[in-house]
């Protein structure tokens, strides 16, 4: 009873492999024409191998035995002449695919990273970043492949109907007794469906578990060389390693026997094709000419038949990592519905009302996290306050609610006398600059990060801006001055400037409302003291709102609001 459940769940499709194939379709119809071409391409070359061949060694073997050598020439024609359509459809063929695989793997990447960037905070801190960059790379090569195997597996059918037609048409017998052996080679390659799907869905969680624990590894190297714990990590990474070497010689070891199998199912019946049309031949049913074509015809047909089975094996295999892309691409979005008054400047709303104003928020990220705690306070517009407090009071957590990263589940957040959950995403968060504590820098010059705030802006205005942040001195003495390319998270940029090339960005956005999460927290002091300056000397053209520890910071405020445990434990001016 074990086995015939093991057998009837290997070869039914799972609602999970359902929704693949359904997405592979959705795939196909996006570039139907080309993937229609290297069908058509692929079942030409199959066509000249198999009836076109047959037919030639047909002609060739009559010929032979009849000592005609006209006919020999002819048949070797023939033969010249169904090798070059079959090089030439093989070759257009590939390219064909080729060209629609690596076209359907980048538009998929490119949703990916489209759906990751839309996603909303909650789904983000589900996952980790080496999960999403492991979808993007290895996931993205299993669903090329998928939709390769599937393209073959079309061609093969469509190639095979036309055989087992010319097939029939030659010899009936012959082509049930392809249909029965074909039957059972396939049989064979198919039970190994479910097997090979469930190990690939390990080996490609395995593999993203690796891209994760490496990128931590290479982001940490500086703690790790300082704690002597080499050794430690590259035994549990070898572990992970080795885990997933055993998980790959699982799938090799199925795999194999599924090969094998397959190889030996279809090699009997090749063999049992040849005596039945050497004693159809014996028995003057058909001539030796006839026999051979047939034989020739029946052999091409059966072992793309037999090996339908483990072709649907191998695609399932590839759709291990299709299932994890389709997760991404189902990820929930956020909403960005455009405002009917977009052209109107946000602080026009009521002119009157406060710049930011949150009237007893209370927060959690989850049942076991409470972080607010009804919280009320209210920012002037044109006024700088400072939020002060120890570490985890909760005070970060004011601007990922400020910019809706997450929604409070109890009070309400207004920005210039508006509900900020009326205000739609984009006019919203280009309403507010943020300057995070740890400074974000990509690979480019430093104009190219600076001008991410407003690529609008004209270069007058970045040194303008970089001027504002007391960045302009250090970046005017870099080799190429604002053309300096920076590194991978502006590795070759100390602390204090990489914040304050973040500090020039923020300006550049000219945002009525700048929020600043610790800009001093990881800064020398030399560059706290022009951190400082810079925002000291902002105009109360915008309101700022800096969010600190360090009692440093009070300086210059108009306000300064103490939270602690979640709660603004208290208020009042810079004194």
């Amino acid at each position: 009873m074990k086995n015939t459940g093991s057998a009837r769940q290997a070869t039914t499709v799972s609602p999970g492999t359902k929704r693949s194939l359904r997405f592979l379709l959705s795939l196909v119809r996006s570039r139907f024409v080309l993937f229609a071409a290297s069908v058509a391409l692929s079942v030409l070359a199959e066509v000249a191998h198999g009836p076109g061949l047959a037919a030639a060694l047909k002609l060739f073997t009559g010929a032979v035995l009849a000592g005609n050598p006209a006919q020999v020439a002819q048949a070797a024609r023939a033969f010249v002449l169904m090798a070059l359509v079959m090089a030439l459809g093989m070759s257009l063929g590939s390219y064909a695919l080729c060209r629609l695989s690596e076209d359907i793997s980048s538009r998929l990447r490119t949703r990916i990273l489209g759906r990751i960037l839309r996603a909303p905070c909650p789904y983000l801190d589900s996952r980790t970043s080496s999960d999403v960059v492991s979808c993007i790379t290895n996931d993205v090569e299993s669903a090329k492949q998928a939709f390769a195997m599937l393209q073959q597996i079309v061609a093969n059918v469509i190639s095979l109907g036309i055989s087992l037609t010319v097939l029939f048409s030659g010899s009936p017998a012959m082509a049930l007794t392809v249909l029965a052996m074909a039957l059972l080679c396939g049989l064979s390659g198919a039970l190994f469906a479910g097997p090979v799907k469930r190990v690939s869905d390990v080996y490609q969680a395995n593999l993203a578990r690796i891209t994760e624990r490496a990128t931590a590894i290479f982001t940490g190297l500086g703690v790790i060389k300082s704690l002597e714990k080499e050794a430690a990590l590259a035994r549990r990474f070898g572990e992970l390693s080795n885990l997933q070497y055993r998980t790959g010689t699982r799938r090799g070891k199925i795999l194999g026997t599924q090969e094998s199998a397959s190889n030996l199912a279809a090699e009997i019946s090749s063999l049992l094709l040849f005596l039945v049309a050497g004693l159809m031949s014996f028995a003057g049913k058909i001539t030796p000419g006839e026999a051979v074509g047939l034989a020739q015809l029946s052999s091409v047909v059966l072992w793309p038949l037999a090996y339908l089975g483990s072709e649907w094996a191998n695609l399932h295999q590839s759709l291990a990592g299709l299932d994890r892309v389709i997760n991404i691409l189902e990820a929930p979005q956020e909403n960005y519905s455009e405002d009917p008054g977009a052209g109107e400047p946000i602080t026009s709303v009521q002119p009157d009302a406060a710049a930011l104003s949150f009237e007893e928020v209370s927060f959690q990220y989850s049942p076991e996290k409470q972080v607010l705690r009804g919280v009320s306070f209210e920012v002037p517009a044109g006024h700088k306050a400072v939020i002060v407090g120890p570490s985890g009071s909760g005070k970060s957590t004011l601007a990922r609610i400020l910019l809706r990263f997450y929604d409070p589940q109890e009070g309400r957040v207004t920005l210039f006398g508006r509900d900020i959950r009326s205000i739609p995403l984009r006019r919203l968060r280009g309403a507010i600059a943020l300057v995070p504590q740890d400074p974000w820098i990509f690979p480019g010059t430093v104009k190219e990060n600076i001008l991410f705030g407003n690529p609008h802006a004209t270069v007058e205005d970045v040194i303008r801006a970089s001027k504002a942040a007391q960045a302009h001195d250090f970046i005017s003495g870099l080799p190429g001055g604002y053309n300096h390319v920076l590194e991978e998270r502006g590795k070759n940029l100390s602390g204090g400037q990489k914040q304050r090339i973040c500090l020039a960005r923020a300006l550049l956005k000219r945002a009525p409302v700048l929020f600043l999460d610790e800009p001093t927290a990881a800064v020398d002091a030399e560059s706290e003291r022009l951190i400082n300056e810079a925002i000291g000397n902002l105009g109360h053209d915008r309101t700022v709102i800096v969010v600190s520890h360090t009692p440093e910071m009070k300086k210059g405020a108009d306000l300064v609001f103490t939270v602690k445990d979640g709660r603004v434990a208290g208020f009042g001016t810079q004194e």
